[in-house]
Protein backbone atom coordinates (compact mmCIF):
# COMPACT_ATOMS: atom_id res chain seq x y z
CA UNK A 1 0.00 0.00 0.00
CA UNK A 2 1.13 3.51 -0.76
CA UNK A 3 1.36 5.93 2.14
CA UNK A 4 -1.14 8.81 2.03
CA UNK A 5 0.71 12.10 1.98
CA UNK A 6 -0.70 15.27 3.54
CA UNK A 7 -2.72 17.41 1.13
CA UNK A 8 -1.33 20.64 -0.24
CA UNK A 9 -3.52 23.76 -0.08
CA UNK A 10 -6.47 23.48 -2.50
CA UNK A 11 -5.71 19.81 -3.22
CA UNK A 12 -8.05 16.85 -2.77
CA UNK A 13 -6.53 13.59 -1.57
CA UNK A 14 -8.44 10.34 -2.01
CA UNK A 15 -7.55 7.55 0.38
CA UNK A 16 -6.78 4.20 -1.27
CA UNK A 17 -9.82 2.57 0.36
CA UNK A 18 -12.28 3.57 3.02
CA UNK A 19 -12.83 1.57 6.18
CA UNK A 20 -16.11 -0.24 6.47
CA UNK A 21 -17.84 0.27 9.81
CA UNK A 22 -20.68 -2.08 10.60
CA UNK A 23 -23.16 -1.20 13.35
CA UNK A 24 -23.37 -3.63 16.24
CA UNK A 25 -26.80 -5.15 16.74
CA UNK A 26 -27.89 -6.00 20.28
CA UNK A 27 -28.54 -9.62 21.18
CA UNK A 28 -32.13 -10.66 20.63
CA UNK A 29 -34.34 -10.12 23.64
CA UNK A 30 -35.41 -13.28 25.36
CA UNK A 31 -39.08 -13.97 24.72
CA UNK A 32 -39.44 -15.46 28.19
CA UNK A 33 -38.44 -12.22 29.92
CA UNK A 34 -40.61 -9.93 27.81
CA UNK A 35 -37.84 -7.30 27.49
CA UNK A 36 -38.08 -4.92 24.55
CA UNK A 37 -34.92 -3.78 22.75
CA UNK A 38 -35.24 -0.07 21.92
CA UNK A 39 -32.89 2.16 19.95
CA UNK A 40 -32.76 5.63 21.49
CA UNK A 41 -33.59 8.45 19.08
CA UNK A 42 -32.60 12.09 19.39
CA UNK A 43 -35.05 13.80 21.73
CA UNK A 44 -36.05 10.65 23.64
CA UNK A 45 -36.15 10.74 27.42
CA UNK A 46 -36.55 7.91 29.90
CA UNK A 47 -39.59 9.80 31.22
CA UNK A 48 -41.27 9.61 27.79
CA UNK A 49 -40.26 5.98 27.22
CA UNK A 50 -41.65 5.03 30.61
CA UNK A 51 -44.88 6.83 29.78
CA UNK A 52 -45.08 5.02 26.42
CA UNK A 53 -44.29 1.50 27.62
CA UNK A 54 -45.65 1.58 31.19
CA UNK A 55 -48.34 4.28 30.90
CA UNK A 56 -46.69 5.88 33.93
CA UNK A 57 -43.74 8.28 33.46
CA UNK A 58 -42.77 8.02 37.14
CA UNK A 59 -41.51 4.47 36.54
CA UNK A 60 -38.49 5.66 34.51
CA UNK A 61 -36.06 4.46 37.26
CA UNK A 62 -36.95 0.86 36.30
CA UNK A 63 -35.53 1.43 32.81
CA UNK A 64 -32.49 3.29 34.18
CA UNK A 65 -31.73 0.54 36.71
CA UNK A 66 -32.13 -2.28 34.13
CA UNK A 67 -29.65 -0.56 31.78
CA UNK A 68 -27.25 0.60 34.52
CA UNK A 69 -27.78 4.25 33.56
CA UNK A 70 -26.22 6.34 36.32
CA UNK A 71 -27.71 9.67 35.18
CA UNK A 72 -31.23 9.23 33.71
CA UNK A 73 -31.02 12.76 32.29
CA UNK A 74 -28.20 11.72 29.94
CA UNK A 75 -28.97 9.07 27.33
CA UNK A 76 -27.16 8.79 24.00
CA UNK A 77 -29.04 8.67 20.69
CA UNK A 78 -28.26 5.56 18.64
CA UNK A 79 -27.60 3.29 21.61
CA UNK A 80 -29.83 0.34 22.43
CA UNK A 81 -31.49 -0.14 25.79
CA UNK A 82 -33.68 -2.92 27.14
CA UNK A 83 -37.11 -1.99 28.45
CA UNK A 84 -38.13 -4.64 30.98
CA UNK A 85 -41.75 -5.60 31.56
CA UNK A 86 -43.48 -3.70 34.31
Amino acid sequence: EEPVMPAKPDEIVVAPRAETVAPVRPAAASKSTGDVAYRIKWGDTLWDLSDTYYRNPWLYPIIARENKIKNPDVIIAGTYIMIPPR
